[in-house]
């Protein structure tokens, strides 16, 4: 599997009072004509693993890879077509996670077609 992490995160820091400003609730800012502050990954990994080193960006990644390994293990234990595949074959999905509180990844879904950011809108 290739591991490309792409970061994107709400332009303002979320908050109850806030939730119909979409630059709170969206992350998806191409959808209101917003420019994104997205973080280059690099920094985001910096900015994690400093915020709380006790449970650094390194664990978070191995635990979503774990996740997306039953999932995708599941799928083809149910879809013979999955099962059939040839070793040599590739697809792309996209995969959305959600941390909690606690910095487990939730996933919340598979995406298997996704659009780059630039040809979505």
């Amino acid at each position: 599997a290739h591991d490309h992490v792409y970061v994107r995160a709400a332009n303002k820091t979320h908050s109850e009072d806030a939730l119909n400003d979409v630059e709170v609730a969206l992350t998806a800012m191409h959808l209101v004509d917003a420019a994104p502050a997205y973080p280059a990954t690099s920094a985001f990994i910096d900015a994690f693993d400093a915020e709380d080193p006790s449970k650094p960006w390194a664990g978070v990644l191995a635990a979503a890879r774990e996740t997306l390994r039953e999932v995708f293990s599941a799928a083809a234990a149910q879809h013979a077509g999955f099962a059939a595949a040839s070793a040599r074959g590739r697809a792309a999905y996209g995969c959305d996670f959600i941390l909690t509180e606690d910095r487990t990844p939730l996933l919340l879904e598979v995406t298997f077609a996704p659009a780059p950011l630039w040809s979505s809108g």
